[in-house]
């Protein structure tokens, strides 16, 4: 697969939109995945694939300071904007990124409930 600027932009809005403004970066990956889907739903991607092109768009400084604030800014529209909207933005809930019939769990855990149920 290719990643044009725009795929690497909207992979820099599924993270924004998954990281939210929260700065511990918990269990983020599965919902970055998601809005990515969202956003591009033609081009199968991988979790693990999608957090690595992340920090390869950042560490390759592809895009200026300017260009990654106005990516986020898109992806999250600061808490002033909604209110001058009239409507405050909800906060996501777990329904609201994924559907629960095709969730699966992180390999991560998959291997730890693995490993304890083994022993």
């Amino acid at each position: 697969m290719r990643w044009t600027k725009s795929t690497n932009e909207n992979a820099l809005r599924a993270y924004s939109r998954a990281k939210g403004e929260e700065t511990v970066g918990i269990a983020y990956r599965a919902r970055m995945h998601c809005f990515f889907d969202e956003l591009e739903p033609s081009i199968p991607v991988t979790e693990q694939n999608l957090a690595d092109r992340f920090r390869y768009i950042m560490r390759s400084k592809i895009f200026d300071d300017a260009e990654l604030e106005r990516l986020r800014r898109e992806a999250i529209p600061s808490s002033n904007e909604s209110a001058m909207a009239g409507n405050a933005a909800p906060h996501p809930t777990f329904a609201m990124w994924t559907n629960i019939h095709t969730w699966k769990p992180p390999r991560i855990f998959q291997l730890w409930l693995i490993r304890t149920t083994m022993k």
